[in-house]
């Protein structure tokens, strides 16, 4: 019956087959991109609309696009939640640093988006940023301000964290800056 040995070698080279497809179609790496912005609320000397502070791009390896992005979505939201959380330790968060893992299934890049000299407590503080650029300007701003500190996150499908949303922007906080009182402790040099 060569009919039927016809089928069962084309039904073992496609049991064959399967296990290949399936192994690369996990194979779709999809990402989004993230900020953590400064908006003025008072008059303060900061271009109108918002000051990017730093970058974040987060992707993920898996089968389904929007799977990927709500994942790298989740990544960015915990490295600006960590961020905001141990602003008074001065250093990048665990969950900031730039990683790939060895599988090749995630990546996380994190980057200032202005360079400082000079800060207090090092490069890697949110706190001493934040007030160096509201308060280490020619010339010298001689008040108090109110900043609001929000982060956002873009992309596609998936990047909003939800999957039909696209970006989202959302507010983390006031913050008071005193930038008579953080020169005198040694603010902007």
């Amino acid at each position: 019956m060569p009919g039927r040995s016809f089928l069962s070698l084309f039904l073992f080279l496609l049991a064959l087959l399967l296990p290949i497809q399936s192994a690369h179609a996990d194979k779709i790496r999809r990402g989004c991109a993230g900020t953590i912005l400064l908006k003025p609320v008072t008059n303060v000397p900061l271009p109108a609309g918002r000051t990017v502070m730093a970058r974040m791009d987060s992707s993920r390896v898996c089968n389904r696009p929007d799977n990927c992005r709500l994942d790298a979505y989740k990544a960015i939201r915990a490295c600006v939640s960590d961020m905001w959380q141990l602003r008074w330790q001065h250093k990048l968060p665990a969950s900031c640093q730039t990683t790939s893992r060895a599988s090749g299934r995630s990546h996380f890049t994190f980057g200032w988006a202005q360079n400082f000299s000079g800060l207090p407590n090092g490069q890697n503080s949110l706190k001493d940023r934040i007030e160096a650029r509201v308060c280490c300007q020619n010339p010298r701003p001689q008040e108090s301000y109110r900043v609001q500190v929000h982060w956002n996150s873009g992309g596609d499908s998936g990047c909003g964290g939800s999957r039909s949303s696209k970006g989202t922007e959302q507010f983390i906080s006031n913050y008071d800056i005193n930038c008579p009182a953080l020169r005198q402790n040694g603010l902007c040099g």
